[in-house]
């Protein structure tokens, strides 16, 4: 195996991981995350190790596993920077940036999110990078930065629209309708999120389509609250999990808090 090649099994893994985080049976995702990285060790293939840890750290982020997330970037970047892989630096310094925001480490976690991205397409890599953007922008509303995370939303959606690569296009219209309703454009954030459950709906994205559901009922009315409760309801039902998942229990507290 070449030393910049990629284990066929590892990589499947990998893939497997993403989709089942992006369809719903989180379990199967963790699953198919760890068992890409046992893979990879398994043979010895750094390059294949990089990526599946990679897997690993996407499920993270997407469960808001923020601590866990820090520890596996920071191995991300610790291997890749040992072997000479620049584009899994800078993936790695994505996931760090992200997980640093969480964590309240403003300056360091923009920065490292910015880095991250600029090294990414530096090497002329392009797949992805929507995803990006949307852990940019992410962080940055996390943050309290709405500019940048609105910037970041235009660039991931732009993105999308060149290269055709749309299956984070939920997530970055999710984002945009928190951006415009942390500015008072209830119209827009509207507009925003029904695009998102939509592009959701249309390509059985059941794990974001639970992550707009539960953004609708955070800024729901009160006389909207009890029917985007039901509707949350609904979505969480359609998500599997085997352990309690920092995400999932945001959403179940949601749904407690205020039930009539």
């Amino acid at each position: 195996m070449f030393m910049f090649g990629k284990d066929p099994r590892v990589i499947a893994f990998v893939y497997l991981s993403m989709v089942h985080d992006q369809t719903g049976d989180l379990a199967a995702a963790e699953r198919a995350a760890d068992a890409g990285v046992a893979a990879a060790e398994s043979v010895h293939h750094p390059f294949s190790l990089a990526w599946s840890l990679i897997a690993r750290a996407f499920f993270q982020t997407w469960v808001g596993e923020h601590e866990q997330c820090l520890v596996t970037a920071d191995r991300i970047i610790a291997l890749a920077g040992e072997q000479g892989f620049p584009n899994w630096v800078g993936q790695g310094l994505v996931y760090r940036g992200w997980a640093l925001a969480h964590a309240g480490r403003k300056d360091e976690a923009l920065g490292s999110l910015r880095q991250g991205i600029e090294l990414w397409k530096m090497t002329g890599s392009e797949l992805v990078t929507p995803m990006f953007h949307a852990l940019h922008a992410g962080a940055a509303l996390h943050l309290g930065e709405l500019d940048e995370a609105e910037q970041a939303v235009a660039a991931g959606l732009a993105q999308a629209d060149r290269t055709g690569e749309h299956w984070m296009d939920a997530e970055n219209l999710r984002l945009l309708g928190l951006v415009c309703s942390q500015r008072g454009d209830a119209p827009r954030a509207a507009q925003a999120l029904d695009r998102a459950a939509t592009d959701a709906e249309a390509r059985g994205l059941a794990t974001n389509a639970l992550r707009i559901a539960h953004t609708r009922l955070l800024l729901a009315r009160a006389e909207e609250r009890d029917a985007r409760r039901e509707e949350v309801r609904q979505k969480l039902g359609q998500v599997h999990a085997e352990r309690a998942l920092p995400f999932l229990e945001t959403v179940r507290s949601s749904i407690d808090e205020g039930a009539s």
